[in-house]
């Protein structure tokens, strides 16, 4: 579950389940679900009884990765000083929970090297999304309006058994397809975070579970046990508003073209990577969402595309009142 925003995930939880924030924070804190770095190097919640098969598949990701001069340059680091880093990572996080302030500290003074301490200290964690895909670093307990880290092998429950990394590979491409198929091989990749090249042979070394299909005369990949349901399909009904940053959006790939109405793109996916909430009608798009709470009360601002139709204003409404028992107050639906 992408977790970039906290809120957006518990709720992306809440709308398709019975749970309710609280729950979704209790299966942190008591370490059911793990908070890292994931597919396409961005924030997830991952079950953690699943956490070693992400690891042996990310770990065959960044095996594969290639890192340039440019990379060095963009984030301030050697390509040796980053591999000492994630090294050191992995001797001095286990049985400790760290800021990332006490983390830089402890790597600069494992490595002898002052210098990388301020560098750990501050961005995005792009030094440190190696580390979460070896399985050496997750995140802990926040300390105030600190993170912190700590060793996912000393943070999960249970037995740590991680997978052989194509057998990993294998399940992820799976249930990529299981969940967002038809798609496409750059579809794929650009959701694992790799260029199309790095996963194309998945498709042929695993041809066994794969089904292509042809949708409005294009080639897609779906796998053999879900291809069938194609033949009975029917066009999807009912109404939706789903949160920011849905994997109905961030999973969609190619077929966001068809998704959302041409000219509103940028409603959807805006500048700085982030995918609003969205209002769905019948499979479609059809305007995105903010919400406000004052006073005890929230009011869910519908932005729609175009007008809407009484009939899809009324489920539409219906959708927003049900997040009463995801915000804990009374909601109201407006329009823009």
């Amino acid at each position: 579950m992408h977790t970039q925003v906290a809120s957006c995930a518990e709720q992306i939880i809440g709308v398709r389940s019975a749970a309710v924030p609280a729950d979704v924070r209790a299966a942190v804190d008591d370490h059911t679900l793990v908070k890292t770095w994931a597919m396409r190097g961005t924030l997830h919640l991952l079950r953690a009884d699943e956490y070693p098969m992400w690891v042996a598949a990310m770990t065959v990701k960044e095996q594969a990765a290639r890192r340039t001069t440019a990379w060095e340059k963009y984030h301030g680091i050697s390509l040796a000083d980053a591999q000492a880093v994630t090294d050191a990572i992995g001797e001095v996080l286990p049985g400790n929970c760290f800021t990332r302030e006490e983390l830089g500290a402890a790597v600069a003074a494992h490595l002898k090297r002052a210098d990388l301490a301020e560098r750990l200290s501050s961005g995005w964690g792009s030094v440190l999304k190696p580390s979460a895909c070896y399985g050496l670093l997750c995140f802990g307990p926040p300390r105030g309006r600190n993170v912190t880290f700590v060793s996912p092998r000393h943070w999960i429950k249970g037995t740590w058994k991680e997978p052989d990394g194509d057998v990993a590979m294998r399940t992820v491409l799976t249930r990529f397809l299981a969940a967002y198929g038809p798609a496409t091989v750059d579809d794929f990749a650009r959701w694992w975070g790799v260029v199309p090249p790095v996963v194309r042979p998945l498709f042929k070394e695993h041809a066994d579970l794969l089904a292509e299909v042809v949708v409005d005369g294009k080639k897609l990949w779906m796998t053999r046990e879900h291809a069938p349901a194609l033949e009975d399909a029917l066009p999807a009904r009912g109404a939706w508003l789903l949160p920011g940053f849905d994997p109905y959006i961030t999973g969609s790939g190619s077929i966001r073209k068809q998704l959302v109405p041409p000219g509103f793109e940028t409603k959807v996916s805006r500048p700085g990577a982030w995918i609003s909430a969205i209002a769905v009608v019948d499979g479609g798009v059809v305007g995105v969402w903010t919400s406000e709470t004052k006073k005890g009360r929230a009011t869910i601002t519908v932005e729609p595309f175009i007008p809407p139709k009484p009939a899809a204003k009324q489920a539409l409404r219906v959708a927003g009142e049900a997040y009463e028992r995801l915000l804990g107050v009374p909601v109201t639906v407006a329009w823009a």
